[in-house]
């Protein structure tokens, strides 16, 4: 053993133990890491004493790596027993580390027994407990339903009484005046005789006179005692007119007579104001409007104990009194604000006629708390609650029923929604002289998405400047292909309206991150939709707020249906659709343009807001009718499948004019490039211009793809147009002889090559540019090299056959015959007998 072994394995196995702690491994553990670590002292000792080979007395260590044999032949000896210790003792560390472990899992696996049995007994006792509590409920019900039994038969059998008693009385007086005939006393009859039809007339005249200027003097004095507050005096009065004629004389006299309609200058005053209404973007009621409920509240609320006191039928006194508000006060205000919006814009009107709904709303919600706060504490019972929501209802029922408000709220939306997308299309024509786009739109009047996108095509499909380009960062993509990616725009996960404006903002930030267009040039954008999703957003925010239950999941799916169709078909499908007919009409011997992918990225946003509108706005709308919920499902999914359709059509066509345009660029190299007639020129230059045309290509086409996808489907595209590149390259460099020079100058295209499609970042791609980069040593190694080349590295995974096309265009191929011979002869043979096999 050689010197200081023992210290040193010692200290291995301290290191051992320093290294099998439970902390090394918590979080990310790799088993490899763990063995180069426990055996990197080792291996270092072993290589430091490789210097020891050629000196005669060395003793080689039995920790190390020896080179050196008994014969003093190069050789090289490998002694295990160093890390058979190490290993032994890290194994033995593990093992005491899993008890340790195990003996933790133990003792909490005993905890959480523990604690999950005394959870169970204080849930059974809770259980005994609440059973306990429903029993003395279910006696306390049944006690409280004998009490109201009882309370019943009580009120039958005093009615009983009552109506015996009256039963009573008319019998005593047929009685008296039975008795009376059979005494021959006629007294009552000749009476009511003698004063015939002439007296009987005149005494119902005195009486219906007297009981008329009864009543007008008791309202005078009624009157007099309002304007003197004599709150006991027009109690008194009140009370007799009810006995004598119903009290409905004094009800109207005390209701014509309140100073709060009286008062009209207050109502002329808040309807002027009223004028200065916010007719931009209104966030809450007329200011008049809000006035007039407060003063309402205050009336309502104040006239509650003045009624009290001077009513004995104080509820149907304020039932009077609040209908009156709502059919007079507030009435007349409405249509004189609803028609000054009408006659300003259908969006005022829209706007006005949903706040102030809303306002009268929470008028009346404060009238029902007064009433089953206030009112029934009194009374015993609410008497203001039906005769208030009547009273709503019957103020809207001439701008809501017969779907009167749908239709308008229909007019107002498709006439913004196109408004929003000519205004964007103007915008676009008004910045782009194109003569093209003149003439069509001088042909044709206003100019479609296709004139427009045409126009745009002409002027700004160029290559993006690296400078320029920023990434976008999307949450979801259009699928390349039905076979390459699965949709994921169903996944997003947006229920609330707070997700659906994070969201929303974080697109804006994102598109305001990407290069802006030319100014001489218009692309239909994402941002040109922004204001149309707002608009539905007002439509459905107005539509909860002024449509019933029972219509608001119909009338939400209109207004989804005409944004889908405005939005959707007639804006984003269109606009992809020209893109696609103009790819289609592409010149594959041409350059193609760039900017195609726009509209990939325009139906990716807009596809992922239209999902996020249905999922936070629409869909909680329709979890009442199910028919519904699947139709609107349907038409959604409809819709998509169609749009991603259309948006991969675009790419798969635009990825056959790039491959035909890449097929061009190579064609034009020339035979001379590889094969120089000088070779020092070759040496020199860095590579071809085929190369730094079609490097130059592929990065613009990377940089427009960067700029419209991300994810999985920029990964495809890439991916698919690299893979077709690939494949153009292989059977490119199969029709050019090479000389040591010109294979030089190939290897220098290779690397070109190899180093842009580096820049995906795709594995799949660098491992096939990988090879394509070690085929290009086939045309520069020496002979003799040949064959370790052909056999090491990505070439050794291919067949010697299949490389021989590329070794024999070499210039010093034909004198190579023994080297052919002794490369390919063993796999003709192998080749031949699988065939007579076969």
């Amino acid at each position: 053993m050689a010197p200081g072994s023992g210290t040193s394995g010692a200290a291995d196995i301290v290191g051992v133990k320093e290294l099998v702690k439970l902390d090394n491994f918590k979080g990310k553990f790799s088993a490899r890491e763990f063995v180069e670590a426990i055996t990197a002292k080792l291996i270092i000792v072993g290589n430091n004493n490789t210097g020891n080979i050629g000196n005669k007395h060395a003793i080689a260590p039995s920790t190390s790596l020896v080179l050196g044999s008994s014969s003093g032949e190069t050789g090289r000896y490998f002694d295990p027993k160093p890390l058979i210790r190490v290993f032994d003792a890290a194994s033995d560390e593990l093992l005491r580390l899993k008890k340790r472990i195990q003996s933790k899992i133990d003792d909490l696996e005993d905890q959480a027994a523990a604690s999950e049995t005394g959870r169970r007994r204080k849930m059974k006792e809770f259980a005994d407990s609440f059973d306990d509590v429903q029993r003395a409920f279910e006696s306390l019900d049944s006690r409280l339903s004998e009490v109201g039994n009882t309370t019943i038969r009580i009120g039958e059998q005093l009615e009983t009484i009552d109506k015996q008693k009256t039963r009573a009385a008319e019998a005593k007086d047929l009685i008296q005046q039975f008795l009376e005939f059979n005494k021959g006393v006629f007294t009552r009859l000749d009476t009511l005789r003698r004063s015939g039809p002439e007296g009987e007339y005149k005494a119902r005249t005195n009486i219906e006179k007297y009981c008329e200027g009864l009543e007008k003097s008791l309202l005078a004095e009624f009157d007099q005692a309002y304007s003197q507050a004599d709150r006991e005096t027009m109690s008194q009065i009140a009370r007799t007119l009810l006995d004598f004629n119903g009290g409905n004389s004094c009800v109207q006299t005390y209701v014509n007579q309140h100073a709060f309609f009286i008062n009209l200058l207050k109502i002329a005053e808040t309807e002027q104001e009223g004028n200065g209404y916010d007719q931009v973007s209104p966030t809450k009621a007329d200011q008049g409007l809000l006035r007039l409920y407060e003063e309402i509240r205050i009336a309502i609320f104040n006239e509650w104990d003045v009624i009290c006191a001077v009513f004995p039928n104080s509820a149907s006194v304020m039932q009077v009194f609040v209908q009156r508000i709502f059919a007079q006060s507030i009435q007349n205000f409405l249509e004189r604000l609803l028609e000054r919006a009408r006659s300003d814009s259908l969006l005022l009107y829209l706007q006005t006629l949903a706040l102030s709904h809303a306002a009268t709303a929470h008028l009346v919600a404060d009238i029902h708390r007064f009433d089953e706060k206030t009112i029934a504490s009194m009374l015993g019972a609410p008497v203001l609650s039906g005769l208030v929501n009547r009273c709503f209802d019957d103020l809207f029922v001439p701008y809501l029923d017969n779907s009167r408000y749908i239709e308008l709220e229909q007019q107002w939306l498709l006439e913004t929604l196109q408004a929003c997308l000519a205004g964007a299309g103007e915008q676009g024509q008004n910045t782009t002289p194109n003569p093209y786009y003149q003439r069509n739109s001088q042909q044709h009047g206003p100019p479609s998405i296709r004139h427009r996108a045409h126009s745009q095509h002409s002027l700004h499909r160029k290559s993006p400047s690296r400078s320029s380009i920023s990434p976008i960062k999307e949450t979801s993509a259009l699928p390349l292909s039905s076979a390459a990616v699965v949709s994921s725009f169903m996944s997003t996960v947006a229920t609330t309206m707070n997700t659906l404006g994070q969201q929303l903002t974080g697109l804006q930030h994102s598109l305001a991150a990407s290069p802006v267009v030319a100014e001489t040039a218009w692309v239909p954008a994402f941002e040109d939709t922004l204001s149309c999703f707002r608009a539905y957003s007002q439509s459905i925010k107005r539509c909860k707020e002024l449509c019933k239950l029972s219509d608001l999941s119909n009338y939400a799916s209109i207004l989804f249906r005409l944004l889908v169709e405005e939005v959707g078909i007639k804006f984003v499908q269109n606009f992809v659709d020209s893109e696609l007919e103009e790819l289609s009409l592409a010149d594959f011997k041409a350059e193609p343009d760039f900017g195609h992918l726009h509209a990939v990225k325009t139906a990716t946003h807009v596809l992922q807001v239209f999902q996020l509108q249905f999922q936070s706005q629409l869909l909680p709308l329709l979890t009442s009718s199910p028919t519904l919920h699947r139709e609107m499902v349907l038409f959604k999914n409809d819709f998509f499948s169609s749009t991603e359709q259309r948006a991969n059509g675009v790419l798969q066509r635009k990825i056959s004019v790039i491959v035909a345009w890449l097929e061009t660029l190579l064609s034009r190299q020339k035979k001379t490039d590889y094969k120089p007639r000088d070779d020092i020129v070759a040496v020199n230059t860095l590579s071809t211009q085929v190369c730094n045309q079609t490097v130059d290509f592929v990065r613009r086409v990377k940089d427009e793809a960067e700029e419209s996808l991300s994810g999985e489907n920029l990964e495809t595209y890439l991916t698919e147009i690299g893979v077709s590149l690939h494949s153009l390259l292989v059977d490119h460099y199969k029709k050019f002889h090479v000389s040591y020079a010109g294979g030089l100058v190939l290897t220098k295209d290779l690397s070109r090559y190899h180093e842009v499609i580096m820049t995906f970042k795709i594995d799949l791609l660098q491992e096939r540019f990988d090879m394509l980069k070690e085929l290009g040593n086939l045309f520069i190694v020496k002979p003799e090299n040949l064959k370790s080349v052909i056999n090491e590295g990505y070439l050794g995974r291919i067949e010697a056959n299949l490389l021989h096309p590329y070794l024999s265009l070499r210039a010093d191929w034909s004198k190579l015959a023994k080297l052919e011979k002794e490369l390919f002869e063993m796999e003709d043979v192998t080749a031949s007998s699988i065939s007579l096999l076969g």
